[in-house]
């Protein structure tokens, strides 16, 4: 097992706080195994990788068998333009958020293009720089769109609903940029302007939130679920990733790669084997 250092929790004072503890394993906090690097990837219910390429404006699927490769950059179908994050529908077909033309595109399983969702604009059913994408149990896209300050909800191609709107106080957004279901159900935002978590049901009303204070959060910009249950979000400000269980901070640790270099917390995602892949650029270790 390579070895993660980690900075793990204290209770004080009856209130949660980040502590500085000894370097240790990430293992030994209970945790699950890491995999750091720069490859933006997710993977679908069958464990398949794909891969988003926001400089080339490419999407890749990398199963060694089927590999393929679409995108390119421009505006028309099937074309990209900073690509953000995946999501993959009940068949399976690959929903990419194309920030910069303000949309989703779909592509299918073989990487034909199947459909766009949304246009770019401040209205129903209109993207401003979306980002982060998740489904629920219904089938239904919900989107961070980021530069609106909210959530959209997509049923297909039709609009189904918002959730948030720009502000300070509870339910209230500022560029969300990321958002997960747990396992309950409940759907996670990374408030990242607000520095915090907000937590929704799938009708759109405010349950709860996790401060990001308590997690000393400066800028979180990425959310994944373990198989533990537990919530992973990534702080790429500080390089860091803050662990959270039902919304009580319990763990942060600082990714590294195999050479030992931290990596910037840019995306995270689960492996079909239970590891987070954790992706960003590496900075040259201190050590």
């Amino acid at each position: 097992m390579q070895r993660r250092s980690f900075i793990g929790l204290a209770l004080a004072g009856g209130a949660a706080a980040l502590l500085p503890r000894a370097i240790g394993t990430w293992r030994e906090a209970g945790a699950v195994d890491l995999v750091a690097g720069p490859d933006h990837l997710s993977f679908d219910a069958r464990g398949n990788a794909y891969r988003i390429d926001p400089v080339r404006n490419q999407l890749s699927r990398l199963d060694g068998a089927n590999d393929w490769v679409r995108g390119g950059t421009g505006i028309r179908e099937g074309e990209l333009n900073g690509p953000t994050a995946l999501a993959f529908d009940a068949r399976q077909r690959i929903h990419v958020a194309d920030a910069g033309n303000g949309r989703i595109q779909v592509f299918e399983k073989d990487g034909s293009v199947s459909h766009v969702i949304g246009r770019p604009g401040t209205g129903e059913g209109e993207l401003a720089l979306p980002r982060g994408l998740a489904f629920d149990d219904a089938g239904r896209l919900y989107v961070c769109d980021t530069l609106n300050h909210r959530i959209q909800i997509f049923d297909g191609t039709r609009p189904a609903g918002t959730i948030g709107a720009f502000g300070l106080g509870p339910s209230e957004l500022n560029g969300p940029r990321s958002l997960a279901f747990a396992p309950d159900g409940l759907l996670h935002v990374v408030d990242a302007g607000n520095r915090r978590i907000q937590v929704f049901d799938t009708e759109g009303r405010w349950i709860d939130g996790y401060d990001g204070g308590e997690a000393r959060l400066a800028m979180p910009g990425s959310i994944a679920f373990g198989p533990n249950g537990r919530a992973y979000v990534g702080d790429a400000a500080q390089g860091t990733v803050a662990v959270f269980s039902r919304g009580r901070p319990v763990d942060r640790f600082v990714p590294t790669d195999e050479a030992g270099h931290a990596v910037s917390p840019l995306h995270l995602a689960f492996d079909s084997q239970g590891r987070l892949r954790v992706a960003g650029p590496a900075a040259p270790s201190l050590s």
